[in-house]
């Protein structure tokens, strides 16, 4: 079955999922400003890809111009930091691309204590750790 044949239903249908939509999902983000670049980019690329209407094309013209625009506009630890202070779910920035993380356990943190606590040296590693549960910057 291709993409273009599946809708929302028949996925929640097949799956046995339940969609939960919480409308004020990013009430609290701040807006942030796009180059000039990625503004013409979508101004030409996005009429283009609803066009010739594929996920390729949508993809290409359209998500990957935005990625590129994130990556330019958290270029060090320090934008990261601040943005990911803001966000709902936490992050990793390793080697300059920002990865969602999945939560942290008590039975993690336990082994990472003993990790710590077994192995000080762990510490003088070149990575900045946030909380035993959030992230780490590598």
């Amino acid at each position: 079955m291709s993409y273009s044949q599946f809708t929302l239903e028949t996925v929640e249908q097949a799956f046995g999922l339940s969609i939960i939509e919480k409308l004020d999902l990013f009430t609290n983000v701040p807006e942030a400003s796009i180059s000039d670049f990625l503004k013409q980019s979508l101004e030409y690329n996005t009429p283009l890809a609803l066009e010739i209407a594929t996920e390729k094309a949508r993809s290409e013209m359209i998500i990957a111009p935005i990625l590129i625009e994130l990556k330019k506009q958290f270029n060090s630890h320090e934008q990261y930091l601040e943005w990911e202070s803001q966000q709902e779910i936490r992050h990793e920035y390793v080697d300059g691309e920002i990865l969602a993380m999945t939560g942290g356990t008590i039975p993690h943190n336990d082994i990472t204590l003993f990790f710590i606590g077994t192995n000080p040296d762990v510490l003088a590693v070149p990575s900045k750790s946030l909380s035993l549960t959030l992230a780490a910057l590598h």
